[in-house]
């Protein structure tokens, strides 16, 4: 539209700036990148007091335009962002209470609460009690020996002259 109004003379310019822009554009994506030395900072690793660095620095627009799907890695969500939900209320699930052929997703997730034993009965007069569930966090790790280390401790009570070896 510009062009008509200027004339003859007025549309040879416009194209001859938008040759010139085009042409300039070219020569800059096409052209070699040029290398020249500098003068650099001192660094007691390099010893080289000049450093190749090419002529014209890439400048990279502020806004990058997002990746394609295909090219963004797949990543897990955290843990914390899962739930079993309240359907575990027969047995809760615990480390301490798992087959080594678990599923591994299960092991992955995290455990609510926490299992309590009660020590089994002296001289194994009495079977153990079953374990409960706590559902609420641990406040106390208590160091709990075994029954044979229990039946030791004991009889060094009773008898002074007791000897285990």
């Amino acid at each position: 539209m510009t062009a008509h109004s200027m004339g003859a003379f007025g549309a040879y310019k416009q194209a001859y700036s938008r040759y010139m822009q085009e042409r300039e554009a070219a020569a800059q994506a096409n052209a070699p990148t040029e290398t020249v030395w500098v003068t650099k900072r001192y660094i007691p690793t390099d010893l080289r007091s000049t450093a190749p660095v090419p002529r014209h620095k890439l400048l990279a627009p502020r806004e990058l335009p997002p990746a394609e799907t295909h090219w963004v890695p797949v990543t897990d969500p955290p843990l914390r962002s899962f739930d079993r939900g309240p359907g575990h209320a027969v047995f809760k699930s615990h480390p301490s209470t798992r087959c080594e052929e678990y599923s591994t997703l299960r092991q992955m997730l995290p455990s609510r609460g926490f299992l309590f034993r009660f020590p089994p009965q002296n001289w194994g007069t009495g079977n153990e009690m079953l374990t409960a569930y706590a559902d609420r966090p641990q406040r106390r790790f208590p160091i709990i020996n075994s029954p044979m280390g229990s039946y030791v401790d004991d009889m060094h009570i009773t008898n002074k002259l007791f000897k285990l070896h």
